[in-house]
């Protein structure tokens, strides 16, 4: 039998913010047992009460400095929760997640991930149509109005003769 659970080593901390399409990250995080215990002691309150949210920054041509960029989402999650899908973000920016609590109505920040850049969006709605003065020609008939009588002419004339053409 293949056992495909898996376990996050208990002494790791750390967020991974990962670009799934040009619109969606994925974040997942890990906190050791003695960390959690840290946080607990710190702001007094069980792990399970602490009020966790993610934070997304839109840090895109800024040197990031945990306080100089637009927050754009805060979600809050469940301590039990050690994954989140963050949707419908713009595309083509860069961006970093913040594992955070709430203290005294300020944010503390318990974990910070990578900056993720999402890829530009190549869908059809979003490309640049360029049209053309007029179409190309499919045959070199086509593309010289002068040749179409000559060439229906002899083509006729083949026909009739029981030639076949092409």
């Amino acid at each position: 039998m293949y056992d495909e659970s898996w376990e996050f080593p208990d002494f790791s901390n750390r967020i991974v913010a990962l670009a799934l399409n040009p619109s969606c990250v994925f974040v997942y995080w890990t906190i050791s047992l003695a960390r959690r215990r840290l946080i607990q002691e710190h702001f007094m309150a069980d792990w399970d009460a602490l009020p966790l949210c993610l934070c997304l920054y839109d840090v895109t041509d800024i040197l990031f400095d945990g306080y100089n960029a637009p927050l754009l989402r805060r979600v809050s999650v469940d301590p039990g929760t050690n994954n989140w899908y963050l949707h419908n973000l713009p595309s083509g920016r860069n961006y970093v997640v913040d594992l955070a609590t709430m203290n005294h109505d300020r944010l503390f920040c318990l974990l910070r991930s990578n900056m993720v850049a999402l890829p530009p969006d190549r869908s059809a709605a979003s490309r640049v149509k360029i049209p053309f003065a007029k179409p190309l020609p499919s045959t070199p008939i086509d593309a010289d109005p002068a040749l179409r009588k000559p060439v229906r002419r002899l083509s006729s004339q083949l026909k009739r003769e029981g030639a076949t053409i092409g």
